[in-house]
């Protein structure tokens, strides 16, 4: 059985698709991992063949050993970042200057980001698709997969194998909700948390933003189809493009019956119905299109030498913002200071990124005597030893921190983090806050809940839920077995069959670019 696994070049994606990659390999599959170049190493150390994939022009990529094995997250901007405390990232200058432009952004509240999210969107997500489409299929030629596993935010890797005709199914590494059901726009948020209150004509204009980009997608897709040769095969809802067989979650199932609480099916995005068609708008493979929820998406990590022993010394907090929004010092400084107050004994560490060495220094003297500043930390690992986590609702944070039953204060900024922030309120995992108006007496109410009895019965009840979930191991076993039975049925092409689709589709666009020069 041969799989094909499509990472992007964002370490806190990459590393849950990873981790399956190499679970499946473990239970006997043929595993190629298709990525950027700078992830060669990791994946042929691992035993697995590598072929380079340039799937997104940005990147965030670790720039030491320090970044790797860390944790997973869904990104600060169009991808949803951070599952290490402060990772490094890498980029070219119109990247840093859009990353610059959402940090700026942050400072203006959620709306705002979201919508200079909104605006980056097209580079961000489908930066290259007619040269993905020629890739993929002369990949899928060389190498003929069963099945190809793809991020469910890389649009143009997911475009090019519908438009191939070629069997793939879709990692969801962010929250469920950012597949969009029916009447709804993506990256608006479907439920607020309560501490933010969006006025009518700021959720109009952010609604008006995200129609707009959702109908440049879909033109983008048709002239990416038209020049394929193949406008018929052109998805109607670009954003709800889900997968030929299935869609696998990196999230727990907060739906009722799955061990939620809340009524009618829970925040956990798309439910799917039959006659071939899930409420996502997306057209599978079958008539009982396949979906799993793994929980979570990493390999537990032993704790470095000079962090075990720390919960003996004194109870610990860990702050950390993600990738990109660690930043925002002025935000870190502020829950150090105010968590401090609240409790003088506790032992606070925060992940203060590597990007502005200047800046980490600033914050580390500002600091002095009130918390421990680092620009890298181990966020999985040292979760163990944590009484509650500070985190920006990024899905590796929140998954990480469910998994060791650890209650967190949810600061969120943008993308998905606002639907993670609702869950945690909604399920009684701890509290949310405003990051850019935290208040003393707003962040004692939320060190109150998080420092309480039920809030942590309720944590470790949903530990021992994700942790029976499986996580990468359960989410390839059931990869292999969907392989399995829909080759059985027929509803998965034949590897020879589909290189020859790829073969002739590969031809078309190269025939077709031929005639526009």
């Amino acid at each position: 059985m041969k799989l094909l696994i499509a990472a992007p070049p964002f370490y806190s994606h990459f590393r849950p698709m990873f981790s399956i990659a190499c679970a499946a390999a473990a239970g006997g599959a043929d595993v190629t991992v298709a990525s950027s170049e700078a992830f060669r190493a990791e994946v042929e150390q691992a035993g697995l063949r590598f072929r380079q994939l340039e799937i997104n022009k940005n990147a965030n990529l670790p720039t030491s050993d320090a970044g790797r094995g860390a944790g997973s997250d869904s990104g600060a901007r169009g991808s949803s970042g951070g599952g290490s405390a402060g990772k490094a990232t890498v980029g070219a200058a119109r990247e840093q200057e859009r990353l610059q432009e959402f940090i700026d952004a942050s400072y203006r509240g959620p709306v705002e980001t979201l919508i200079t999210q909104g605006r980056h969107r097209l580079e961000d997500m489908l930066a290259n698709p007619e040269e993905l489409y020629r890739d993929l299929g002369a990949l899928w030629e060389e190498l003929q997969p069963d099945l190809a596993v793809v991020d469910q935010l890389s649009y143009g890797v997911s475009l090019a194998l519908h438009l191939h005709g070629l069997p793939f199914v879709a990692y969801c590494p962010p929250h469920p909700n950012s597949i969009p059901v029916p009447g709804r726009l993506y990256s608006v948020p479907p439920v607020w948390p309560s501490c933010f209150e969006i006025c009518a004509g700021d959720q109009a204009q952010l609604e008006s933003v995200a129609a707009e980009v959702e109908a440049r997608f879909a033109e983008r897709f048709l002239d990416v189809a038209r020049a394929c040769g193949v406008p018929q095969r052109a998805p109607e809802y670009p954003f709800a493009l889900l997968a030929s067989h299935g869609v696998i979650y990196n999230y727990p199932d907060f739906s009722e019956g799955a061990g939620g609480t809340g009524p009618g099916g829970g925040a956990s995005g798309a439910s799917f119905g039959s006659g071939g068609s899930g409420a996502s708008g997306a057209s599978f493979g079958s008539d009982t299109p396949q979906q799993f929820h793994a929980g979570y998406g990493f390999e537990p990590a032993p704790l470095p030498a000079q962090f075990k022993g720390i919960a003996a010394e004194s109870p610990t907090v860990l702050i950390t913002l993600g990738t990109f929004l660690s930043r925002r010092h002025d935000v870190l400084e502020s829950s150090a200071r105010m968590i401090k107050e609240l409790a003088p004994d506790l032992r606070i560490l925060v992940g203060g990124g590597t990007d502005n060495p200047a800046g980490l220094a600033e914050l580390q003297n500002r600091l002095t005597g009130i918390a421990e500043v680092h620009a890298f930390l181990p966020q999985e690992a040292l979760l163990s030893e944590c009484e509650f986590v500070v985190h920006h609702g990024g899905v590796g944070s929140f998954s990480e921190s469910l998994y060791h039953g650890v209650p967190m204060i949810v600061l969120p900024f943008s993308s998905d983090q606002f639907s993670v922030a609702y869950d945690v309120e909604r399920h009684g995992l701890g509290a949310v806050l405003d990051p850019n108006a935290l208040d003393p007496y707003d962040m004692r109410m939320a060190f109150e809940t998080c420092e309480g009895r039920e809030t942590r019965e309720r944590c470790r009840r949903w530990s021992g839920i994700i942790r029976q979930n499986g996580g990468p191991h359960a989410a390839a076993a059931h990869l292999l077995n969907w392989v399995e039975s829909a080759a059985a049925s027929h509803n998965i092409s034949t590897a020879t069959g589909s290189s020859r689709a790829a073969s002739a589709t590969t031809n078309t666009i190269a025939g077709t670019k031929e005639r526009n020069t």
